[in-house]
C-alpha cells in the first residue's frame, strides 16, 4: 500500500537542541515536553549522551534530541560526544540553538552559531534564562551583527515563559508525516537509561569538582522483584582507587544519600517502587578507553 504524502494530515520531525554547556538545554527540553526527560544540574557538561524528548500537540509531533554541550577536547570521551553533536545536526529537520540570554556569547559560541547558520536554513535561536532579567545588550548586538534570517525567541525554561511561542516556531519546520510515537509518550528511553540518568543527577548534586565527571553509571542486566518492589543493582565506576572512599563517604553515608535521592526521582517516573543497590568499583582511566566510552555513550 502506497501512502501519498500530500494526503497525510499530521506533521512529525526531529529537532537538534544544541549549545554550549550550562545554557539550560536539558531544562528547556523538559519544559517543552512538560515532563522529566533529561536530568539537570547546575554543573556544566552534565548531559553525556543524546536523549530524546517527545512532545505531541494535536497534529504535530516533535522529537527533541537533547545533545551534550559542545566542548573542544581531544580525549576519546569528548571525541565521541562531538561526533553525536554533529550527527544530530545533520539528521534533524530543525536546529534549536540555545544560549544564555543573561550574558554575551563567547568567541567559541559565535563560531558554532555561524557554522550552523551557514549549513541549515531551519535554525531557531532560543535566548534562555529570561527569568534572570532582560537580555544582555551585548548579546543582542552580537546576534544583530550576524544578520541571521532566523527565528529568535526569548524564553525561560525555568518558568516556561514563551515556551508555547517557541513550540509554535519549531512546529513550522516540521514536515508532513505520520507520528512515530503514541501521543502520551514523552521519551523513548529504556528504563535502565532512566535509572542511570537519575543516579547521575544525584551524583552531580552531591559531589564536587572532578569526581562526578570521572564516574560513570551502569545498571546490571538482571533485577529482582521482592514484595512488589524492583531491586536494581547499579555500579558506579571511578577512574582512581582514591576516589572510591570519597564517593562512598564516611560510614557509607554519602552513597546512602545518593541512593535515597535517586529513588525519590524514580518514584516520579515508574508506577512501582524501585530500590537501588549501589556499588562503587574501579575502572582505571575509563574516559581514555575508546571501547568503554562507545559502550557508555551507546555509540557504534
Amino acid at each position: 500500500m502506497c501512502i501519498v504524502l500530500s494526503e497525510i494530515s499530521t506533521f512529525c520531525g526531529t529537532v537538534a537542541v544544541v549549545g554550549l554547556p550550562s545554557v539550560g538545554k536539558s531544562m528547556l527540553v523538559n519544559s517543552l515536553c512538560k515532563a522529566y526527560v533529561s536530568g539537570i544540574s547546575d554543573k556544566p557538561q552534565f548531559t553525556q549522551k543524546t536523549i530524546r524528548g517527545i512532545c505531541t500537540k494535536e497534529k504535530v509531533q516533535v522529537i527533541f534530541l537533547d545533545s551534550p554541550g559542545f566542548v573542544k577536547e581531544n580525549s576519546a570521551y569528548h571525541t565521541h560526544i562531538a561526533k553525536a553533536y554533529v550527527e544530530n545536526i545533520k539528521e534533524c529537520d530543525c536546529v534549536l540553538f540555545v544560549c544564555d540570554a543573561s550574558k554575551a556569547m563567547s568567541e567559541n559560541e559565535l563560531v558554532i552559531l555561524k557554522e550552523i547558520a551557514q549549513n541549515t536554513k531551519s535554525l531557531i535561536i532560543a535566548l534562555n534564562k529570561r527569568d534572570l532579567g532582560l537580555p544582555c545588550i551585548d548579546l543582542l548586538s552580537q546576534i544583530n551583527q550576524l544578520h541571521l534570517d532566523n527565528s529568535i525567541v526569548l524564553v525561560s525554561a525555568k518558568t516556561r515563559k514563551n515556551i508555547p511561542t517557541l513550540f509554535n516556531a519549531i512546529s513550522a519546520y516540521m514536515p508532513r508525516g505520520i507520528h512515530h510515537y503514541p501521543s502520551d509518550y514523552f521519551s523513548d528511553q529504556h528504563p535502565t537509561q532512566r535509572i542511570c540518568e537519575c543516579v547521575r543527577e544525584s551524583l552531580f548534586f552531591f559531589l564536587k569538582k572532578e569526581l562526578p565527571y570521572a564516574t560513570y553509571v551502569e545498571v546490571a542486566q538482571s533485577t529482582e522483584i521482592i514484595n512488589g518492589k524492583h531491586h536494581v543493582r547499579v555500579a558506579l565506576y571511578v577512574e582512581k582507587k582514591s576516589q572510591i572512599p570519597i564517593l562512598v563517604g564516611e560510614k557509607g553515608i554519602l552513597l546512602q544519600k545518593i541512593r535515597m535521592r535517586s529513588e525519590q526521582k524514580l518514584a516520579l517516573l515508574f508506577p512501582k517502587p524501585i530500590f537501588l543497590h549501589l556499588t562503587v568499583q574501579l575502572r582505571k582511566n575509563w574516559r581514555k578507553d575508546t571501547t568503554i566510552v562507545k559502550k557508555y555513550l551507546n555509540q557504534n
